[in-house]
């Protein structure tokens, strides 16, 4: 829009009158006004409305100047309406007289009633104003705005979380009289009266009941899923309600009312003095139940505001306080509210473990970080429910010493349905996580030996695929934490038919490579690198077939040792016992034994790994007799090493030393040192 046309049209005196009236009534600057014109959306509005049949406008001030012709919740801004008297165009000439202006209110039902009780009411029910009206049309009106009203004041009241109970207008005659006097005949129309007096009872009775039916699990069955803070301002909500309307009960112009229904034996006396008395026992149950349920928000506040891994230590205390409500409270003791209290908790705890684990990133995560997430969790849910068994026997053995029939004896089904349920898809996850994890482990699996590049290869391969069906899970953009659906779940299954696809692939080159094995050292060094991927179900099962020869040749390498030892204890008893270089009779018998036990050790430990994961059998405990049989014969030869040479030291000494040191051959006549082979041995032995 060009400067000429702009100017132009800020100089309609249509735009300056209404501008004039904005600036005004919402206190805004003639600037913002300015800006607004300015812009050539807001002329073509403007000209649609001074134009055409459209009867309302609306203005709003915030920052910027905005307009519409529809109505729109705007909280907090200020709004201004231009109505048309008229369904005619706006000229300049008839602007002033056509449109009407006015102030509308942030909440438009608070306006409503303002509107309603302060306008309509007393235009429309006042006498005067009905002097040509029939009679019949006039009682109608008045029946009608009156209806109108109370249903407003009932709406209104509802918003703010009261229930006010609507007194029509007809009381006004009774609120200028004293109590003393007060008599049916005394009202214009007793009839009258009495109709509009039993019928507001009967409108009354209808709140208040509803009031008084409430219940705090109207939010469970809904689906909303409520923590237990909904059923701690339930109940001081409630008690605030109930407590407006026992004042409002106790009111003088009600209790007028009740009298005038007393005296003219009313057959809604009873009824409503019972109702009376159920809304003060209600209030007295809400002041209980709320007085000892607030002493849980102090708790409940640290538990949503602590950091999830450090939750731990607040479940048993906050058992012990839900405890102590029951104990303490009869008000609130009965199964059917503690199962709500304990229901909302096991909401909060699903919603902290939701925030704890990021729904949202879940699956894109680190998998070792997520899957450590996921453990802490799974600890908190465990303790969580070891935390409510232990409770639940202590409210029995507490019921039982005070003769109390009422303790919690409800299905557990009733408070951990959702619970359970997201406990389940917890494990589903580590289940998912854990192997991921395990899998992904294949990247630093290299065999060696003849055929090990070719297993090696198959192993990359598998891999390769598998890590393409982990991509295909984590590239989801669904909530895995979401229990209503169950993409996720089935999206599982198909994983786990897969992974078993590979475990089987997996356990059938893990058997080609102990094929290829050439002993038994070869056969544990396999061992020790695959031994992660032994613990999976299918391939420990395609694995375990081959168990027998790993036994067998154990089982050959105990039988080879057993016949050296037997062949040395032959040479030991002819004298001709194989010893170490530069080493004595006992020292070299013991360095054998030494040696002879390292060598079926350390083949020993690599088999009792490889007993952790199968099962044993008859072959595997004829395997284990002879390693403890060789092993006690390589104790007792110690043993007997040992005690000969201890037995023969003191008198080898004795006599070889009482000898002397230097000796004279008598055929040569040369002198040799006089020392004895017998002290030579003792001395490297002790050496």
């Amino acid at each position: 829009m060009s400067e000429e046309e702009e100017s132009r049209f800020s100089e309609d005196p249509r735009a300056r009158f209404v501008g004039q009236k904005v600036v005004q009534m919402l206190r805004v600057r003639a600037e913002l006004w300015d800006r607004f014109c300015s812009e050539e959306q807001n002329q073509n509005l403007l000209s649609h409305f001074f134009e055409n049949p459209v009867r309302l406008m609306i203005f709003s001030a915030s920052s910027v100047l905005t307009a519409s012709t529809e109505v729109c919740s705007l909280p907090g801004s200020r709004c201004f309406y231009v109505l048309k008297k008229e369904n005619v165009p706006v000229l300049s000439e008839n602007c002033r007289n056509v449109l009407l202006f006015g102030l509308l209110s942030p909440s438009l039902l608070t306006q409503l009633s303002n509107s309603v009780d302060k306008v309509c009411l007393p235009l429309l029910s006042n006498k005067k104003n009905h002097l040509t009206w029939p009679s019949v049309i006039s009682q109608d009106v008045t029946r009608h705005v009156e209806t109108l009203s109370s249903k407003v004041t009932v709406v209104n009241g509802q918003i703010h979380g009261r229930t006010v109970l609507p007194v029509t207008a007809v009381t006004e005659r009774l609120e200028r009289r004293p109590a003393a006097d007060i008599r049916l005949q005394d009202c214009h129309d007793g009839r009258t009266v009495m109709h509009a007096i039993e019928s507001m009872v009967i409108n009354w009775t209808h709140l208040i009941q509803k009031v008084l039916t409430e219940d705090s699990a109207e939010l469970i069955l809904k689906g909303l899923n409520p923590g237990p803070g909904a059923e701690l301002h339930f109940w001081r909500s409630r008690k605030k309600n109930i407590q407006n309307i026992y004042d409002q009960i106790q009111s003088p112009e009600i209790q007028k009312m009740v009298r005038i229904l007393e005296a003219a034996d009313s057959s809604y006396y009873p009824s409503f003095n019972a109702l009376t008395e159920e809304v003060t026992d209600a209030l007295q149950k809400a002041r209980d139940v709320d007085l000892h349920l607030q002493q849980l928000q102090p708790l409940l506040f640290h538990v949503e505001e602590v950091e999830f891994s450090s939750l731990h230590p607040l479940i048993r205390p906050l058992f012990h306080l839900i405890f102590l409500v029951w104990t303490h409270c009869s008000s609130y003791r009965t199964p059917a509210r503690i199962v709500v209290l304990l229901q909302e908790l096991c909401n909060l705890i699903i919603q902290q473990a939701s925030s704890y684990l990021r729904a949202a990133e879940l699956l894109r995560g680190d998998t070792e970080e997520t899957l450590e997430k996921l453990q802490v969790v799974l600890k908190l849910l465990t303790c969580f429910k070891e935390s409510f068994q232990a409770y639940r026997g202590r409210v029995s053995v507490w019921a039982g010493a005070g003769g109390i029939s009422s303790c919690w004896d409800f299905p557990s089904a009733l408070v951990f349905t959702r619970f359970d349920s997201f406990l389940a898809r917890v494990l589903l996850l580590e289940d998912l996580f854990s192997t991921m994890l395990e899998l992904q482990k294949l990247e630093k699996l290299v065999f060696g030996g003849v055929k090990g590049r070719m297993f090696t290869e198959h192993v990359s391969l598998l891999l390769s695929e598998f890590q393409q069906l982990c991509k295909g899970i984590t590239d989801k953009d669904y909530d895995p934490l979401d229990l209503t659906s169950q993409e996720f779940e089935e999206d599982c299954e198909l994983f786990r038919e897969e992974v078993a696809g590979y475990d089987r692939r997996l356990g059938n080159i893990l058997c080609s490579a102990y094929r290829d094995c050439s002993g038994l050292e070869s056969v544990y060094k396999l061992l020790a690198v695959v031994s992660p991927f032994l613990d999976r179900g299918i391939v420990k099962d395609s694995f375990t077939p081959s168990l027998p020869r790993l036994v067998r040749l154990f089982g050959d390498e105990l039988e080879s040792c057993k016949r050296l030892f037997d062949h040395q204890l032959q040479q030991r008893r002819r004298g001709q016992a194989l010893l170490c270089k530069n080493m004595s009779a006992m020292s070299g018998a013991l360095k054998w034994a030494k040696m002879l036990r390292a060598r079926i050790q350390a083949p020993w430990e690599n088999f009792r790994l490889v007993l952790d994961v199968f099962a044993e059998g008859a072959a595997v405990e004829l395997v284990q007799h002879q390693y403890r049989e060789m092993s006690t014969l390589l104790d007792e030869f110690e043993e007997k090493v040992y005690s000969d040479w201890c037995s023969n030291v003191e008198q080898i000494c004795q006599l070889n030393l009482d000898q002397p040191l230097i000796r004279r051959d008598s055929d040569t006549g040369l002198l040799s040192v006089n020392f004895n082979q017998e002290v030579m041995s003792v001395v490297l032995s002790e050496t």
